[in-house]
């Protein structure tokens, strides 16, 4: 397939020198806001910023959308050699704000750290041929394709691992700038929920998150910051930047936008994930933060984290963890008894081996501070001891005493 490349790249959340002409969309520039008051920018600044970060913004989406062509014969390694290159030759692109200068930096050297690293990985992974056509169905196609190269990417070790750093480093880079971003653009729209999110699948691949664009608009220059949770309070926040987002149409799935799991997230996945907290900006709608809640997923969430547990008690370590997750899991599972009481026995096993380990500490401490007593009193073991052994051996016995105060303390907190 011509595209696989091109896609792959799009999926893996690469960043692509966006004013290059055939790998992707440009920020729309629009320029619909002055800033407000409170911002205090002068207009010549807040225009500048504005503008750097429409044009930054792209290269740490989780993922950033591509034409689908299949003339394009660009693969994955040259366009990336090609950003690497187009970024050393400018240090100074973006400067307008300090935090955005640090994200640009922060994801620049991650770039130039991992390119020698990232092109033999990128090369070497073959995506298979996907069964929706994506000229007649590109956004469907896009959804198949992330959980493709999910799974691909799953099974290749250094590519996961490089994956996992480079989303981590996206995230940390887009969340320096979210806080510029809700500057530049206007106050909250009043009114009903505009953009929705829902989970979806393509069959025979799996389960996929996608939002969608329910305005009745266009959105120009949107950003989706989206925090997904799971049953157990587990959460992961992604971020995403859509240049021009069109409205729902009759024939037409262009409306709909699937979203790239981070490579941290896969192991909950859509499947598993319970729960999303959506915050929109955009030059037409600007939503602060709603609840999403996907219900159907609970069964799936819940038997994720029961699994866990079952791995966890298995070591006989932290059985506070899975106390924990087990009481979030009661909390939820009303509709489900079978596993409610799974959940329960579960906790009640770990509590009982929270007890036997730190009961055992206990004992120690208790005859420790006995023997303490015992050098402080007129023991006749101690009674012709000098003064400085004496103390000597009390000191002994706290340092005794200190280290499995805090063993306790670890299994109480599981890290133990």
């Amino acid at each position: 397939m011509k595209i696989q490349h091109l896609f792959l790249l799009a999926s893996l959340g690469l960043f692509v020198f966006l004013q290059t002409r055939s790998f992707g969309q440009e920020s729309v520039e629009p320029v619909r806001h002055r800033p407000a008051s409170e911002n205090n920018f002068h207009p010549d600044e807040f225009l500048t910023l504005r503008s750097q970060l429409l044009a930054f913004a792209p290269y740490v989406s989780m993922h950033s959308r591509f034409r689908f062509s299949t003339d394009d014969q660009s693969d994955a390694a040259a366009v990336l050699t090609e950003w690497t290159d187009l970024r050393k030759s400018n240090e100074d692109l973006f400067n307008s704000h300090a935090q955005l200068k640090t994200a640009y930096r922060d994801i620049r050297a991650f770039m130039v750290r991992t390119e020698s690293s990232a092109i033999p990985m990128l090369q070497e992974v073959e995506i298979p041929e996907l069964s929706i056509n994506p000229l007649e169905q590109p956004e469907l196609a896009l959804a198949e394709l992330i959980l493709v190269i999910s799974a691909e990417t799953a099974r290749n070790e250094r590519l996961n691992a490089w994956s996992r750093d480079h989303d981590a480093t996206c995230r940390a880079d887009y969340a320096r700038i979210l806080p510029l971003l809700r500057r530049v653009f206007e106050k909250p729209t009043e009114g009903p929920e505009l953009v929705h999110l829902r989970h979806w699948f393509v069959e025979g691949k799996g389960v996929y998150l996608e939002a969608l664009n329910l305005s009745g608009q266009t959105l120009h220059n949107v950003t989706l910051s989206i925090r997904l949770l799971t049953i157990d309070g587990t959460s992961s926040d992604h971020y995403y930047f859509i240049p021009e987002w069109p409205a729902e149409q009759s024939g037409s799935d262009q409306h709909r936008y699937p979203l790239r799991i981070a490579s941290d997230w896969s192991n909950v996945g859509a499947a598993a994930t319970t729960s999303a907290r959506l915050e929109v900006l955009s030059d037409e709608y600007v939503h602060k933060i709603h609840l999403f809640r996907f219900d159907d997923n609970i069964p799936t969430a819940a038997d994720r984290v029961l699994g866990l547990n079952d791995a966890v008690l298995k070591t006989g370590k932290k059985p506070a963890v899975v106390i924990e997750r087990a009481r979030k899991l009661e909390r939820q599972l009303g509709a489900y008894p079978e596993r409610r009481e799974r959940a329960k026995n579960q906790r009640n096993t770990a509590q009982n081996i929270l007890n036997t380990a730190t009961g055992h500490l206990d004992q120690k401490i208790i005859g420790l501070r006995k023997s303490i007593k015992d050098i402080n009193s007129t023991n006749i073991r101690w009674k012709n001891k000098s003064r400085k052994a004496r103390a000597d051996a009390r000191q002994k016995l706290r340092v005794e005493i200190k280290k499995y105060e805090k063993e306790k303390l670890a299994w109480k907190s599981g890290r133990r």
